[in-house]
């Protein structure tokens, strides 16, 4: 294999590690908000609501939620 073709293998690599880790946080979030864990209706409660959305963990690991966010579970 010649340089080229292994910068692509590792630009492609790269880019799906990127994709998966926006899976895992965006299904994190969503499931979160099924669940009703961080729910807000005011202002105030709403700016909480982001935080909590970026902190709360709703499964035990980063898997499950990739696995769920593509559908595969």
């Amino acid at each position: 294999m010649n340089k080229t073709a292994i910068a692509i293998i590792a630009a492609l690599m790269a880019l799906n590690l990127w994709f998966g880790e926006a899976i895992v946080r965006l299904e994190n979030q969503r499931y979160a908000l099924s669940l009703d864990m961080c729910s807000g209706s005011t202002p105030e409660k709403l700016l909480s609501q982001h935080d909590c959305l970026v902190t709360v963990q709703t499964r035990t690991s980063p898997l499950w939620h990739l696995l769920y966010g593509l559908r595969i579970l």
